[in-house]
């Protein structure tokens, strides 16, 4: 009963009652088929009874044989000495259970004359060899004694083990039998039977005790073989023919046992490891696939979308799951004649196998990007166009920055055009001018005073826009003095708020310790109220005209966005308004001289070109920033001259604060203020996580939520702007810290998402120190 419970959670009652079911259903068809064979005519009854004996014999030898050729041949895979021993065993017996039916009396003589002693002696030796081989083997494991348990020494001790023990029965069986009265129903037999099944019945224990401890499920298919043996053994002497059924299921199961030892499980690892291995492999190239900064994308003969990495979601916004077996020339070009122009690129591919362009797509968000496109025509095993591989990489920001480059050579070019023009107008003016005092010291008459002083007027505009061409052109010289920008802000809102309509609110900020500039006062109070203007223009139904102005030292990564920046400290003037904004057509003309969006006699469109000229003349350069309806920003960057504050700034330069593996989550749909950003922050030790719009900021917060110690939101984002992503945010979590950035928003604009805990205002374009400095600042504030 205890060895029973030792087993229990193995071999359950299911197994019990199975084991049962199959032992009890073989001995009844084999009592059932003895009885119908009794009942027939004596002579039919003993040729029916031979064969079916011989048949059953004959069988359970081919079993023998199939369990040694299985185990010996998948060895190799296997290497598993537990079923190679097994197998051997059953070379043996299969042997015996061959001899001992070729000894049956009714059999032709088989070496020596056959009888049924020496027919018994087979069978005897036959089970009591089994039993202890059995024995043996509960105590082999699959690794047991590499060194002596292999193919040659297994296969050895076989053919000897063979040999000895189909001798005796050959050579000796008579006098064995007479001398120790072995005869097939006498006691001596019985006992010895006894004996053989005590032994089965530990070996099938040994098994039991060991499916417990190794788990392993093959080894109960194998323990019914033993079981089924075993009962073959008991029923042998008094139902012949059950007796041979039993041993022929109990050789199957045992069969099965090892088949799945040897064959069965070896495969399935051999293939388990094949897939694990080829998974890595796909792995490897799913993991190269989607970390590439390029969309990589494929596509069918018919345009079809077929692949499409992470690269590609980022670049465009859809993802995988949605843009599979989507027509890509549907999808990503918007413009029919964009469209048309793919017709000869085609061409191209299937001629040369490749092709290499610059190509205009739109996004998911109707976004217009340019990309670098590389086409690559696959081809399948018969060598017929396949599929194409499609590299696009974004390149919309360097051509921004060549348009950038572009336009300030043409700037350049019409300052030099302007500077000879003006050249010759002076010189057409100066006579003019001359002449005009003379004709009024001639003609002293009202009438003629009053046409002379209505051509001196007009000639003196005249010069004065000269004079604004030759500011564009090279530079107003003048002398330079030290100023405080403070005091020219101050300036211009006591004018702004004498001269402008009371609909407009005028705002200022100006920090107290600001640097100072080298500059001409006359000439930077004019480019400060040429903005001014303009932006009273943009808003003829009033708005908010906000000054600022603050301290700025541009790094490499900021000079490396802004063609025109240099490295260096700056103070920057800011003029923000919330009037009609600028279309984006026209934001890159807005700097060339006499270019005007306004009514004939109300500008002369040189009032931008002059100020640019004037702070380019200064070491400085002018950023501007618009949206339609919403409204734009100039941001004027001066260069500073006071030595003690930038050695104070050099000192916190090379002491700018650094994170301690605080994660930051970094919001901006612009790829590449995202990926400086991101180097910034982790060279200075923070972790960084990024997304591209507030929806996919939502959701990367709301898995990290723990991590995150601070999010850096984009005010303007499509799919979700910064404001409703805030909100969203701030439901997920009431104290998060957020840092607002725009390009446009000033802080005093941020009302509206004042009660989302926006706990600090970082204005683009920002600098490292900056940016350091205020996510210190919240990182530190309790």
């Amino acid at each position: 009963m205890t060895k029973i419970l030792v087993v229990e959670d193995i071999i359950n009652k299911k197994h019990v009652l199975r084991l049962l079911t199959i032992v009890v259903s073989i001995f009844l068809i084999g009592y059932f088929l003895e009885g119908a064979v009794d009942i027939l005519a004596t002579d039919i009854k003993n040729s029916l009874e031979n064969y079916l004996e011989i048949s059953a014999e004959l069988l359970s030898v081919f079993v023998s044989f199939s369990i040694f050729a299985m185990t010996w041949y998948a060895y190799g895979k296997s290497r598993d000495n537990h079923s190679l021993f097994l197998g051997c065993a059953f070379l043996i017996i299969g042997f015996l259970s061959l001899f001992h039916t070729f000894s049956y009396p009714f059999m032709p003589d088989f070496v020596t004359p056959n009888s049924s002693n020496k027919s018994a002696f087979f069978f005897i030796e036959s089970r009591l060899i089994l039993t202890l081989l059995f024995l043996a083997s509960a105590y082999i494991y699959k690794d047991t004694l590499p060194n002596l348990i292999n193919k040659p020494v297994l296969l050895s001790f076989a053919i000897f083990l063979s040999v000895i023990t189909l001798s005796f029965p050959l050579l000796y069986n008579d006098y064995l039998f007479a001398r120790h009265n072995f005869s097939t129903f006498s006691d001596a037999t019985v006992f010895l039977f006894s004996i053989i099944t005590a032994f089965s019945l530990y070996a099938s224990y040994l098994y039991a005790r060991r499916i417990k401890e190794t788990r392993q499920k093959d080894l109960i298919l194998l323990t019914y073989g033993i079981i089924i043996v075993v009962f073959s053994n008991l029923v042998y002497f008094s139902f012949e023919l059950s007796g041979h059924l039993l041993i022929i299921a109990g050789f199957f199961f045992i069969y099965h046992a090892l088949y799945k030892s040897s064959v069965e499980l070896p495969y399935e690892k051999l293939a388990l490891t094949e897939e694990k291995l080829r998974q890595a492999a796909e792995g490897r190239y799913k993991n190269l696939f989607d970390n590439a900064n390029d969309a990589i994308i494929t596509v069918d003969t018919e345009g079809r979308i077929t692949s499409w990495n992470k690269g590609a979601e980022r670049l465009y916004g859809w993802t995988e799951e949605n843009i599979i077996g989507k027509n890509a020339n549907e999808l990503l070009y918007k413009d029919k004649e964009e469209s048309l122009l793919l017709v000869d690129s085609q061409k191209s591919l299937l001629e040369k196998g490749q092709w290499l362009g610059e190509l205009c797509h739109v996004t998911k968000e109707g976004k217009k990007i340019i990309v670098e496109s590389r086409w690559t025509l696959m081809h399948d095993s018969e060598g017929k166009p396949k599929s194409i591989l499609v590299i696009n990489t974004d390149i919309t920001e360097k051509k921004k920055l060549e348009a950038q480059f572009l336009r300030a050579q043409r700037m350049e070019s019409i300052g030099t055009l302007a500077s000879g023009i003006a050249h010759d107008i002076n010189n057409v003016l100066t006579p003019i001018m001359l002449s005009l005092q003379l004709l009024k010291e001639k003609f002293m008459d009202d009438g003629s005073q009053k046409l002379i002083n209505t051509l001196e007027r007009s000639a003196q505009r005249g010069a004065s826009l000269i004079k604004q061409v030759q500011s564009f052109a090279r530079g107003v010289e003048c002398e330079r003095v030290t100023l405080q920008v403070t005091h020219l802000i101050s300036e211009i809102k006591q004018i702004a708020k004498q001269t402008f309509p009371r609909s407009i609110e005028i705002r200022t900020n100006t920090p107290k310790d600001l640097w100072t500039i080298s500059g001409d006062a006359t000439q930077l109070h004019q480019v400060l109220m040429n903005l001014c203007v303009n932006a009273r223009d943009a808003m003829p139904d009033g708005g908010i005209l906000s000054i600022s102005a603050e301290n700025l030292f541009i790094d490499e990564d900021f000079a490396r966005i802004n063609i025109e920046a240099r490295i260096g400290h700056h103070i920057v003037i800011s003029i923000t308004d919330t009037g009609t904004g600028i279309h984006p057509e026209i934001l890159d003309r807005i700097f060339e001289p006499f270019f005007t969006t306004k009514e004939p006699g109300k500008g002369t469109g040189l009032g931008l070109s002059t100020a640019l000229a004037i702070v380019k003349s200064h070491g400085g350069f002018i950023n501007v920033c618009s949206e339609v309806e919403k409204g734009t920003v100039f941001k004027v960057y001066l260069p500073t001259t006071t030595i003690t504050e930038i050695q104070k700034a050099d000192k916190q330069l090379h002491e700018l604060p650094r994170g301690h593996g605080e994660s930051i989550l970094v919001v901006d749909d612009e790829s590449q203020i995202r990926e400086i950003t991101s180097s910034i922050l982790e060279r200075s030790g923070y972790r960084v996580l990024t997304a591209n719009d507030g929806a996919e900021a939502i959701a990367l917060y709301t898995q990290t939520r723990e991590e995150i110690k601070l999010v850096l939101m984009d005010m303007m984002m499509p799919v979700m702007d910064g404001q409703a992503c805030i909100r969203e945010l701030h439901k997920a979590n009431p104290e998060v810290k957020i840092i607002a950035v725009s390009g446009l928003t000033e802080k005093d604009n941020l009302e509206s998402v004042a009660d989302a805990r926006v706990v600090a205002f970082l204005p683009k374009p920002y600098t490292a120190d900056k940016l350091l400095n205020t996510i210190h600042e919240v990182l530190s504030a309790k």
